[in-house]
């Protein structure tokens, strides 16, 4: 009876524990595949399902997308701009088609994310907060509608780790062939990719040398001196003609380079400031956190618990490498960042939580998650959502209220169509000049004006040529020429004038200074401001 009872006791529990580990391995199959869909979801909102329209910068690259040959697109990687540009010439330069290749690698990108995981990581834990953090990482989601080539960037940054780690793991001449035809073309659509290429390329040198498959070494130095070449290239004709003095008008304007003069640290102390801050950009989400059940002071503190915990991740992910001897992981993930700090420090390009450096995202993820990766297999558990659950998802349900509805992540948000459908009307209601009036634009409302006025297929047709008639338009930034214009104007017995600007302060101090005594009526249109100005007082 005893042994009856053992072994029906050990066989119940072989039972129980292949039941929960089937079960927790489902769960967290299921939380990986929600997360993923749910990233979909929120980069197909504003691009599938409605139209969110072009803002400044995003306008003003359509313009010269439009206009410019692809040589002259300089900080502009010429891949990108060249399939945006036939997908404009095929469809139409619309919103959708201008964005279309973004929103294919934001998607691709959350889609590929499982599959990379399970290349770089052994843990389950470790592939959930990888997963979660780049299917529903806010910037990646925001610029994934956005026009402009950041998500490419991340797409490239995820996938080539990926395509070289699975020869890594098959070193088969396909998978080989794979990963060379998309290393060496990949400059052409994310230039920032030179600052894993060395990492890339080496990893693969020395699998083949590891392997003794010298006809693959010679795949692979054959490829990386392609890759030298391409960039040789398009440093000498495309890069080489930047104009002086990006760096320091960039570091000014957004502290992404150290200027000497502005900046009261040295390079080593500024480095250090924007690295620790770059660690916790997989949870920059904390940037807007709204709730009405959380008061103010609260959420900041909760922001600071959410960056240092951040940054505590990514301090263990380094020690984790290090103490693993895992130096494939070293330079796949960590070398990008030290030769991109090189690049900083040389003047080439920005360092920081800035809008160019999005593909820091897949690095700075892997490492936070490489934290919980104990380097080898282990049975499933529950256990396994907790990080993922923490750190992602309670954050997002808790705080997000807009989910995405307008683009706020590295990005801004326009909504110049209903100006350019309403402007005629309170023209028409307020005029009647049979003669063009003038209409002075800002410097942030003038590329938007013009897409949607010269280049947008529905509205170019249905309300240009009637806002001609009515305006006689010019582009300018009103503390310079625009507010002397609209004097001159009224001072030569012109009866009204119209300004259009974004309401900021540099532009209401212009127009007091220059328009002091005028009449002026405002009135407020989605985000802009509709200035008449009538005859000035005596």
């Amino acid at each position: 009876m005893a042994i009856w009872r053992a072994r029906w006791s050990e066989r119940l529990r072989r039972y129980w524990t292949t039941f929960r580990t089937s079960y927790a391995r489902w769960a967290v199959s299921a939380s990986m595949a929600a997360v993923v869909a749910l990233g979909v979801v929120l980069r197909s909102r504003g691009y599938i399902d409605s139209t969110l329209p072009l803002w400044l910068d995003e306008a003003d690259w359509a313009v010269m997308l439009l206009n410019l040959p692809l040589s002259e697109h300089l900080i502009r990687p010429l891949g990108f701009m060249a399939v945006c540009k036939a997908a404009a010439a095929v469809f139409s330069p619309t919103e959708t088609a201008l964005r279309l290749f973004p929103w294919f690698a934001g998607v691709g990108t959350a889609l590929l994310a499982p599959f990379a995981a399970f290349r770089l990581f052994k843990s389950a834990v470790s592939r959930l907060l990888f997963v979660a953090i780049i299917a529903l990482h806010p910037a990646a989601i925001d610029l994934s509608r956005e026009f402009k080539p950041y998500t490419v960037s991340l797409a490239v940054h995820v996938l080539l780790p990926f395509v070289v780690l699975r020869y890594v793991a098959t070193r088969r001449s396909r998978d080989l062939a794979v990963a060379l035809a998309l290393l060496v073309p990949a400059v052409l659509f994310a230039q920032d990719v030179v600052f894993a290429y060395p990492a890339l390329f080496l990893v693969l040198a020395i699998e083949a040398l590891r392997g003794r498959r010298f006809r693959h070494l010679t795949g692979i130095v054959a490829g990386g001196l392609a890759s030298i070449a391409i960039v040789l290239t398009l440093y000498l004709m495309v890069w080489s003609k930047l104009e002086s003095g990006e760096a320091d008008y960039w570091g000014k304007k957004y502290d992404v380079f150290n200027v000497e003069g502005k900046s009261k640290h040295d390079y080593a102390d500024w480095a250090l400031g924007k690295y620790t801050e770059m660690t916790q950009v997989p949870g920059l989400r904390r940037e807007f956190w709204a709730s009405a059940h959380v008061s103010k002071s609260d959420r900041a503190e909760l922001r600071e618990i959410d960056g240092v915990l951040w940054s505590v991740l990514h301090a263990l992910g380094i020690l984790v490498i290090a103490l693993q001897r895992r130096w494939r992981e070293a330079l796949l993930l960590v070398s990008p960042l030290v030769v991109m700090l090189v690049f900083n420090r040389l003047g080439f390009w920005p360092f920081g939580v800035f809008r160019t450096n999005l593909f820091i995202v897949a690095y700075f993820a892997a490492i936070a998650a490489m934290a919980l990766d104990p380097g080898k297999r282990r049975p499933v558990t529950l256990h396994a959502l907790l990080p993922a659950t923490l750190l992602v998802a309670v954050p997002l349900f808790l705080f997000e209220e807009g989910w995405h509805a307008r683009k706020r992540y590295f990005a801004s948000y326009s909504e110049m169509p209903t100006l350019v459908a309403r402007i005629g009307d309170i023209h028409a209601a307020r005029s009647r000049s049979k003669e063009p009036e003038l209409l002075v634009l800002d410097n942030h409302s003038c590329p938007t004006w013009k897409y949607y006025t010269q280049y947008h297929p529905t509205y170019s047709t249905l309300y240009a040529p009637d806002l001609r008639q009515r305006f006689d338009v010019h582009c300018d930034e009103l503390d310079k020429n625009g507010g002397k214009w609209v004097r001159r104007h009224l001072a030569e017995g012109h009866g009204r004038a119209w300004i259009l600007f974004t309401g900021s302060k540099a532009h209401r101090r212009a127009m007091k200074g220059y328009l002091r005594g005028a009449r002026m009526r405002r009135t407020k249109i989605s985000g802009h401001w509709l200035i008449e100005v009538r005859k000035l007082r005596k």
